[in-house]
Parts: C-alpha cells; sequence; structure tokens
C-alpha cells in the first residue's frame, strides 16, 4: 500500500509517495501491480485525474523490495571477482 503528500513550493507542485510493495524474490509483478493500484486509488486536487498528472515532480520513497539476483547470472562481471 502506500499513502501520499503533496504540497505547493512556489509554482511548482510536489508529491511524496511513501510505498510498501509486496515482498520476495520473483514477485515483481505483484509489486507492479502495487504501483498501478497506488497511482489509481489516491486522488487528490482534481479528482478526475491520476495523481501522477497532477504535479511537476513526484517522489517515491519506501520499501520496494525489488532486489537483483546475481547468482543466477550465467555471466560474473569484473567487480564480482
Amino acid at each position: 500500500g502506500g499513502l501520499a503528500m503533496c504540497l505547493r513550493f512556489w509554482d511548482t507542485r510536489l508529491c511524496f509517495v511513501s510505498c510498501h510493495l509486496a515482498a520476495h524474490q520473483g514477485k515483481w509483478e505483484d509489486r507492479n501491480e502495487d504501483v498501478r493500484m497506488i497511482f489509481r486509488g489516491i486522488r487528490m486536487g482534481n479528482k478526475e485525474l491520476e495523481m501522477h498528472m497532477q504535479y511537476d515532480h513526484t517522489f517515491w520513497m519506501g520499501d520496494m523490495n525489488y532486489r537483483l539476483d546475481f547468482h543466477e547470472q550465467s555471466e560474473r562481471h569484473d567487480w564480482e571477482r
């Protein structure tokens, strides 16, 4: 889930989103769906527009749980040696 706070700083509209997306390796589709649900669910300002269409800058923070699993790569990089 997620929550948002929005404000205007001079003539710039800012939105800050805090989220906690689905955990565990291989759940990237669930995390992507979590983001879509947050976009659809948070309505502020003009309720007819999606959140990301109303602000000049949007900052996402939180536990996004995206991970890189280097153990499944077949080739090794110089920095791993």
